[in-house]
Order: C-alpha cells, then structure tokens, then sequence
C-alpha cells in the first residue's frame, strides 16, 4: 500500500474509533454530540480512488448509525458531503484552487481561515441532512439553531483534530 494512500486509512481508522468510543458519548448542553467522523472526508485527497473514497463514507455513515440507531441517516449526510465537497471545489474561487493545491487540504498548508470556511460550509450540509431526517423538531427555528451549536461544536473538534495529525504527520 502506497504511502499516499496508507495515511488516510491510518486517520480515517482512528477518527472512527475515536468517534465510536469517545465522542458519541459526549453530550454538550444534554443535547449537542460532536460529530468529528467528516473529518476525513473534509481532509482525504481527491486523487486517490474515489470509489474508496465514496466507499469509506458510506460504511463509516453505517458505523455510526448502527451507534446512534439512526437507521442509514448518517451515511446518506457522509456520501452528501462527500459530494458537496464535489460541488463546492468545482464552483468556487478558493485560493487553493488559484495556486494549484489540491488535497490533502490541512490548515499548516491552506491557513486556518480557508480550513475554517470549507470545513464549516462542508459540516453544515452533513449536520443539515442530519437535523432534517434524524433529530427533525417541529419547530424551523429550533432545528436551525440545533444546527449551527452542532456545526460549531464539531468544528471546533475537527480543526483541533486538523492541528495535531498535520503537525504529528509529514502530511504531503
């Protein structure tokens, strides 16, 4: 297996686990669960296989369904964002696309406020497709606010997340 390769499963592995066993029993307010599994798919480089890629987020949605008793929600926000992540690089002016950089995308090599806007645009299509069809409330108000604490709580694990695997591996 190719170097290149090897990394993203090795982080893709262990943001599972980590998902699985630590952060789906955190519960913010009684209420807020940090979902820190898009990580990878935020960060996982588009020239490797897509059909891995695409793969990877449907099992690791099922993984985390089959914690939550969800019943496929997570999976179908994982493959969504994997395909907003699509869409988004495709229509956008970003920097990175400007200066030929393309994956993986880190915050030691885009800067943290290009991170910090793919990661949140990225975080509240998932966390949308989540509060729509897994926590929907009555009220439009209140799933849009849901929403956004949620948004806000996973992103800030994730760009933590983001500053130790990028400076603890020689991410190329």
């Amino acid at each position: 297996m190719s170097r290149n390769l090897s990394i993203p499963l090795i982080i893709w592995f262990v943001t599972v686990i980590l998902q699985l066993l630590l952060f789906n029993q955190m519960e913010f307010f009684g209420e807020w669960v940090p979902f820190v599994y898009p990580f990878v798919f935020i960060v996982f480089p588009f020239q490797l296989n897509r059909a891995l890629f695409m793969t990877m987020g449907f099992i690791t949605g099922l993984m985390v369904d089959v914690s939550f008793m969800t019943g496929g929600v997570h999976a179908g926000a994982t493959v969504l964002l994997i395909m907003f992540k699509d869409f988004l690089y495709t229509v956008t002016s970003f920097k990175l696309q400007k200066d030929g950089v393309h994956f993986p995308l880190h915050i030691a090599k885009i800067g943290l406020g290009s991170m910090f806007s793919i990661s949140a645009l990225l975080l509240l299509a998932h966390h949308m497709y989540l509060h729509v069809f897994a926590y929907f409330n009555a009220s439009f108000f209140y799933n849009l606010y849901s929403v956004v604490i949620n948004v806000f709580i996973s992103l800030l694990f994730i760009l933590t997340f983001d500053l130790i695997v990028s400076k603890r591996i020689a991410i190329e």
